[in-house]
Protein backbone atom coordinates (compact mmCIF):
# COMPACT_ATOMS: atom_id res chain seq x y z
CA UNK A 1 0.00 0.00 0.00
CA UNK A 2 1.57 3.24 -1.12
CA UNK A 3 0.38 6.57 0.11
CA UNK A 4 0.89 10.02 -1.35
CA UNK A 5 4.40 11.30 -0.75
CA UNK A 6 6.03 7.88 -0.46
CA UNK A 7 9.21 7.05 -2.25
CA UNK A 8 10.25 3.48 -2.79
CA UNK A 9 13.49 2.25 -4.21
CA UNK A 10 17.03 1.07 -3.99
CA UNK A 11 18.71 4.49 -4.01
CA UNK A 12 17.94 7.19 -1.49
CA UNK A 13 19.95 10.32 -0.88
CA UNK A 14 19.19 12.35 2.26
CA UNK A 15 21.11 14.78 4.41
CA UNK A 16 22.62 13.62 7.70
CA UNK A 17 20.33 16.10 9.52
CA UNK A 18 17.24 14.62 7.86
CA UNK A 19 18.44 11.05 8.54
CA UNK A 20 19.06 11.84 12.22
CA UNK A 21 15.75 13.69 12.54
CA UNK A 22 13.88 10.56 11.46
CA UNK A 23 16.12 8.15 13.35
CA UNK A 24 17.37 6.46 10.18
CA UNK A 25 15.83 3.26 8.91
CA UNK A 26 14.54 0.88 11.53
CA UNK A 27 16.56 -2.30 11.90
CA UNK A 28 13.32 -4.20 12.47
CA UNK A 29 12.96 -4.56 8.70
CA UNK A 30 15.35 -7.27 7.56
CA UNK A 31 14.58 -6.73 3.88
CA UNK A 32 11.69 -5.19 1.96
CA UNK A 33 9.57 -2.50 3.54
CA UNK A 34 12.22 -0.37 5.24
CA UNK A 35 12.04 2.25 2.47
CA UNK A 36 8.24 2.46 2.71
CA UNK A 37 8.48 2.83 6.48
CA UNK A 38 11.16 5.54 6.23
CA UNK A 39 9.09 7.32 3.60
CA UNK A 40 5.95 7.22 5.73
CA UNK A 41 7.82 8.71 8.69
CA UNK A 42 9.30 11.41 6.43
CA UNK A 43 5.87 12.29 5.08
CA UNK A 44 4.39 12.52 8.58
CA UNK A 45 7.27 14.83 9.54
CA UNK A 46 6.34 17.12 6.63
CA UNK A 47 9.04 16.15 4.14
CA UNK A 48 8.34 15.51 0.48
CA UNK A 49 10.44 13.49 -1.95
CA UNK A 50 12.15 14.94 -4.97
CA UNK A 51 12.59 12.46 -7.78
CA UNK A 52 15.41 12.75 -10.30
CA UNK A 53 14.37 10.68 -13.33
CA UNK A 54 17.80 11.03 -14.96
CA UNK A 55 19.58 9.36 -12.01
CA UNK A 56 20.66 5.78 -12.64
CA UNK A 57 21.88 3.03 -10.36
CA UNK A 58 23.26 -0.35 -11.39
CA UNK A 59 23.08 -3.38 -9.11
CA UNK A 60 26.40 -5.20 -9.23
CA UNK A 61 24.80 -8.27 -7.68
CA UNK A 62 21.37 -9.14 -8.99
CA UNK A 63 20.01 -11.14 -6.10
CA UNK A 64 18.71 -10.38 -2.63
CA UNK A 65 16.93 -13.70 -2.04
CA UNK A 66 17.85 -17.31 -2.73
CA UNK A 67 14.67 -18.14 -4.68
CA UNK A 68 11.62 -16.29 -6.01
CA UNK A 69 9.50 -17.92 -3.28
CA UNK A 70 11.93 -16.85 -0.54
CA UNK A 71 11.85 -13.31 -1.94
CA UNK A 72 8.04 -13.29 -1.89
CA UNK A 73 7.95 -14.54 1.71
CA UNK A 74 10.25 -11.71 2.77
CA UNK A 75 8.28 -9.19 0.71
CA UNK A 76 5.00 -10.15 2.40
CA UNK A 77 6.68 -10.17 5.80
CA UNK A 78 7.84 -6.61 5.11
CA UNK A 79 4.33 -5.56 4.06
CA UNK A 80 2.80 -7.09 7.18
CA UNK A 81 5.45 -5.38 9.31
CA UNK A 82 4.69 -2.02 7.67
CA UNK A 83 0.96 -2.40 8.32
CA UNK A 84 1.55 -3.42 11.94
CA UNK A 85 3.88 -0.45 12.45
CA UNK A 86 1.66 2.26 10.95
CA UNK A 87 -1.92 1.05 11.29
CA UNK A 88 -4.12 -0.07 14.14
CA UNK A 89 -7.69 -1.09 14.77
CA UNK A 90 -9.96 -1.61 11.78
CA UNK A 91 -7.46 -0.20 9.30
CA UNK A 92 -4.86 -2.78 10.38
CA UNK A 93 -7.33 -5.66 10.27
CA UNK A 94 -8.51 -4.66 6.79
CA UNK A 95 -4.97 -4.25 5.45
CA UNK A 96 -3.94 -7.68 6.73
CA UNK A 97 -7.19 -9.24 5.51
CA UNK A 98 -6.66 -7.95 1.97
CA UNK A 99 -3.00 -8.98 2.04
CA UNK A 100 -3.92 -12.56 2.99
CA UNK A 101 -6.92 -12.63 0.63
CA UNK A 102 -4.74 -11.49 -2.28
CA UNK A 103 -2.22 -14.25 -1.65
CA UNK A 104 -5.01 -16.80 -1.21
CA UNK A 105 -6.64 -15.81 -4.49
CA UNK A 106 -3.34 -15.97 -6.36
CA UNK A 107 -2.62 -19.40 -4.84
CA UNK A 108 -6.05 -20.66 -5.89
CA UNK A 109 -5.62 -19.34 -9.43
CA UNK A 110 -2.14 -20.85 -9.63
CA UNK A 111 -3.46 -24.26 -8.55
CA UNK A 112 -6.35 -24.02 -11.01
CA UNK A 113 -3.98 -23.22 -13.88
CA UNK A 114 -1.82 -26.16 -12.86
CA UNK A 115 -4.83 -28.53 -12.86
CA UNK A 116 -5.77 -27.30 -16.32
CA UNK A 117 -2.30 -28.15 -17.57
CA UNK A 118 -1.24 -24.57 -18.12
CA UNK A 119 2.18 -23.45 -17.05
CA UNK A 120 2.42 -21.65 -13.73
CA UNK A 121 4.53 -18.58 -13.06
CA UNK A 122 7.94 -18.84 -11.38
CA UNK A 123 6.48 -17.43 -8.16
CA UNK A 124 5.06 -20.20 -6.01
CA UNK A 125 1.85 -18.65 -4.66
CA UNK A 126 0.66 -21.88 -2.96
CA UNK A 127 3.93 -21.98 -0.98
CA UNK A 128 3.47 -18.35 0.07
CA UNK A 129 -0.10 -19.16 1.11
CA UNK A 130 1.00 -22.18 3.15
CA UNK A 131 3.65 -20.04 4.89
CA UNK A 132 1.27 -17.21 5.82
CA UNK A 133 1.66 -17.92 9.55
CA UNK A 134 5.37 -17.16 9.12
CA UNK A 135 5.05 -13.86 7.23
CA UNK A 136 1.78 -12.49 8.63
CA UNK A 137 3.26 -11.42 12.01
CA UNK A 138 5.83 -9.27 10.18
CA UNK A 139 9.37 -8.89 11.41
CA UNK A 140 9.84 -9.10 15.16
CA UNK A 141 10.79 -6.00 17.13
CA UNK A 142 14.48 -5.67 17.85
CA UNK A 143 15.88 -4.48 21.17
Amino acid sequence: VLEWGMFIGCFLLVSRKFWNELGGMYERYVLYGEDADFSKRAHVAGHHPVICPSARIVHEVDQSSATPTHKMLMLFRGKACYFRTHYDGLKLRLALFFLVAGVGLRALLSQTKSLLGRTTPANDWPAVWRARRQWLPGYPSRP
